[in-house]
């Protein structure tokens, strides 16, 4: 760990470029990323995430030794509270916001292909907070990646990295259009089964045949017509007993989830 002058200005040339990348334009156009808060930086390296350069303060190195002994063969830059405060993301007080460089992109053709391979499409799913939820369901039952189509979030929001706790990096994660899904689910006979108010059978009364592809839409509009129009696709309900008709798009998922998965 390099032992650097402390940064206490936060018009310093470095406090504005991590500031920038705030911004979704600025990580797009840059290629890095900005990494809140312990767990999710340990999981980036544990996911051989590159890390430019770690920002902390003294209190985070005087309080916390063995965290410091994980990190300290990385670059790193001592700044102020004041500064901390000004570059970090949300309520995290963790002390720590690292520079990253945003990981290689994934295709759908590096996904890997096993008979029992479990795959999430989240379609339209704005909500980087229920985007992350996924993820950490996701990385606890060994899904085999999460697909995201039609969203207006970039896949490394510092709001997903932080509500993911950094599973975003070791779940296999990307982007695609309705007709690359289309495509990888024909050539690899994955059966389909998508979660709808609406939905033909009760989720728990379903055989999930594998490779299986499970389908959510956003809680207020539901899922794409694209896949509503599919005759061919399964669909499923969670009953609701109470007043409430819906459930938070990562709540439902994981309940299916841990039903496909029995």
């Amino acid at each position: 760990m390099n032992k650097n002058t402390i940064i206490t200005s936060t018009q310093n040339e470095r406090v504005r470029y991590l500031c920038k990348l705030r911004e979704k334009k600025y990580r797009e156009k840059t290629g890095d990323i900005l990494i809140d808060g312990k767990k999710p930086l340990l999981a980036a390296i544990q996911s051989n995430v590159t890390i430019r350069c770690l920002y902390f303060t003294g209190t985070l190195r005087d309080k916390d030794a063995d965290f410091f002994d994980k990190i300290k063969s990385y670059p790193s830059q001592e700044i102020s509270p004041s500064v901390y405060e000004k570059i970090a993301y949300g309520d995290w007080k963790d002390q720590i916001v690292a520079l990253a460089a945003k990981p290689s992109s994934v295709s759908l053709d590096q996904l890997k292909n096993k008979p029992d391979d479990l795959f999430v499409l989240l379609d339209k799913v704005e909500k980087p907070g229920n985007i992350g939820a996924v993820l950490r369901t996701c990385d606890a039952l060994g899904c085999g990646g999460v697909i995201v189509c039609h969203s207006p979030m970039d896949l490394y929001n510092p709001n997903i990295i932080r509500s993911s706790l950094g599973t975003c990096f070791s779940v296999p994660y990307l982007q695609a259009t309705t007709e690359e899904i289309t495509s990888f689910v024909r050539e690899r006979k994955i059966h389909c089964v998508a979660l709808s108010p609406d939905g033909k059978k009760k989720y728990s009364r379903l055989p999930y045949r594998r490779p299986l592809l499970l389908i959510a839409g956003n809680e207020h509009e539901g899922l794409s017509p694209f896949w509503l129009e599919d005759e061919s696709l399964d669909t499923v309900f969670i009953p609701m007993k109470g007043i409430a008709d819906s459930l938070n798009v990562s709540v439902a998922l994981t309940m299916v989830l841990c039903e496909a998965s029995r």
